[in-house]
């Protein structure tokens, strides 16, 4: 029972730590793939979470789930110009390229 209730523990912090932020549907304006995995530029700033390229460098790191999956449908997208929807953690330390968690392609 201890265990159990250390587990809802852990799950409820990491749930109410994120504050998930989402951008309006954006282009993909460039691709950088480098070893840690895919960094991308969009027309969507946010300068809270991103340093670099005024706000809108923005990375989907190698590591994260489904990698292969997410950086073939965002390369996807971006050779077929199709506008993306993202979702990020805007609690995330300022960095170069902020992390996404996830995305939407637009038809």
């Amino acid at each position: 029972m201890k265990k159990l209730f250390v587990l809802y523990a852990l799950l409820f912090s990491f749930h109410t730590n994120a504050a998930w932020k989402s951008s309006p549907y954006v282009e993909i304006v460039q691709l950088y793939p480098a070893d840690s995995g895919l960094i991308f530029f969009t027309t969507h700033a946010d300068t809270t979470v991103s340093s670099c390229e005024g706000g809108k460098r923005f990375y989907l790191p190698k590591t994260g789930e489904n990698y292969n999956i997410k950086a073939s449908v965002l390369i996807a997208a971006y050779m077929s110009k199709k506008k993306i929807f993202m979702t990020y953690d805007s609690s995330q330390p300022k960095s170069c390229a902020a992390v996404i968690n996830r995305f939407i392609v637009q038809k």
